[in-house]
C-alpha cells in the first residue's frame, strides 16, 4: 500500500513534512502527529527501503570496478611502454656493440685491400723513352708484329699477288705521361702482270705498355693495325700509297708524345 495524500488532523492543512518513518509534522500549525502502517504498508515500505540499499550497494560496487579496470588498464600501457623500451635500447645497444666490432674488421679488410691495390699498381709503371734508351729487349712485340703483318690477308686483289715477305721499315715509340705506343711500319709489294709493282705500308700497334721495377715488361702482345685502306687497281687494299702519309696520321698526329726512333736490326 502506498501513502498518497497526508492532511494535519488538527487543522487538515496539507502542508505536512516528514519528521520520521511514522511521525509527521503540520508545517502550518506546528502539530505533530504519528501515521500506523497496517503489515503490508509495512512490508512496502521495508522492500523500498532493501531495494534502495541493493541499487546504492550495486551503484558503488559498479563504481569501484570501473575505477579498478580504469586503474588496472593505465597500469597495463606503462608496463608494456617499459617493457617497449626496454627491447629497443637492448636492440641499439646489441647493434652498437656489432657495429664496433665489425667496422674495425671491415677497415682492416678494406685498407689491406687499398694497400694491396696500391702495391699493385706501384709494381707496375708505363715504358717510357729512358727504358728505350737503356736497350730494353723489345724483341717479342716485333715477333708478335712480324706474325701479324705475315698473316693478315686481302680479301679481293684480282690479278695482284703480294711479293715476298711484308718487310719491317720503320719502328718508333711514343710515349705521354699517361700513355705509350709501339709502332710497327710493313711495306707491302704488289705485282701484276703487265704492271708496275706497288707498294702499300701498313701500320701496326701496341699500346700501354708497362714494366715491372725490375725491368719486366707487361703486356697482351696483342697488335692491332691502324686501319686505312687504297685502290689497288680496281680493289681496294690496306695500307697507304706512301709511307709519309702512314707516318703523319699515326705519329705526327700525336705532338703530346715524345717520339723515339728504334734503330732496325738488319
Amino acid at each position: 500500500m502506498e501513502l498518497k495524500k497526508v492532511t494535519c488532523p488538527n487543522c487538515g492543512s496539507s502542508e505536512i513534512e516528514k519528521v520520521s518513518d511514522e511521525q509527521y509534522k503540520c508545517s502550518y500549525c506546528g502539530a505533530t502527529f504519528m501515521i500506523d502502517y497496517d503489515e503490508e504498508d509495512a512490508q512496502i515500505i521495508s522492500k523500498e527501503k532493501e531495494l534502495t540499499m541493493q541499487r546504492e550497494r550495486f551503484e558503488h560496487e559498479e563504481k569501484l570496478r570501473k575505477e579498478a579496470q580504469t586503474s588496472t588498464s593505465e597500469k597495463k600501457v606503462p608496463r608494456f611502454f617499459a617493457l617497449f623500451m626496454f627491447v629497443m635500447i637492448v636492440a641499439i645497444l646489441a647493434l652498437s656493440l656489432f657495429a664496433s666490432i665489425y667496422e674495425p674488421n671491415n677497415s682492416s679488410s678494406t685498407e689491406s685491400q687499398t694497400e694491396q691495390t696500391s702495391k699493385k699498381k706501384s709494381q707496375y709503371r708505363l715504358l717510357d723513352s729512358s727504358d728505350i734508351s737503356a736497350g730494353i729487349d723489345l724483341s717479342e712485340f716485333k715477333k708478335a708484329a712480324d706474325t701479324f703483318a705475315q698473316n693478315k690477308k686481302e680479301a679481293y686483289t684480282g690479278s695482284w699477288t703480294q711479293a715476298g715477305e711484308p718487310k719491317l721499315v720503320a719502328e718508333y715509340f711514343l710515349n705521354s705521361e699517361d700513355a705509350n705506343m709501339l709502332w710497327f711500319f710493313y711495306e707491302y709489294t704488289w705485282e701484276k702482270e703487265g704492271s708496275d709493282p706497288a707498294k702499300r705500308y701498313v701500320a701496326v700497334h701496341f699500346d700501354n705498355i708497362r714494366v715491372t721495377e725490375d725491368g719486366k715488361i707487361k703486356s697482351n702482345y696483342r697488335p692491332e693495325e691502324y686501319y686505312h685502306s687504297e685502290f689497288l687497281g680496281n680493289y681496294l687494299v690496306s695500307g697507304y700509297f706512301d709511307f709519309n702519309s702512314a707516318y703523319r696520321e699515326t705519329i705526327t698526329a700525336h705532338p703530346e708524345c715524345e717520339i723515339t726512333e728504334i734503330a732496325l736490326n738488319d
